[in-house]
């Protein structure tokens, strides 16, 4: 399942979380494949806040895409993704990098 956590429609996706307690409940409850994600969320959490609680509950798919328009906050939010073994080749997108035996 291809999830946005954002005010984005721009992205084809099957499910559109506009807040970020909408994403937290779609990412518990579903196997989702890739993540859209923008840092500018309807309410007082941030599309970056809801990536660091998806990153330390284990809940983060391997593929997530950045959407933020803004620079900076797109990478303090690929920060967060490379710290948790994530790689991108233009800072957008991201694919979990599995380690290796």
């Amino acid at each position: 399942m291809r999830v946005l956590i954002g005010n984005t429609l721009a992205y084809a996706v099957d499910r559109f979380c506009p807040t970020a307690r909408d994403g937290k409940r779609v990412l518990k409850e579903n196997a989702v494949s890739m993540l859209y994600i923008d840092h500018q969320l309807l309410g007082r959490e941030t599309g970056t806040d809801t990536l660091h609680w998806s990153l330390q509950n284990n809940l983060t798919p391997r593929w997530v895409v950045l959407v933020s328009p803004n620079r900076s906050r797109r990478l303090a939010m690929g920060g967060l993704l490379e710290a948790r073994g994530y790689r991108s080749v233009d800072g957008i997108n991201f694919q979990k990098i599995s380690a290796r035996s």
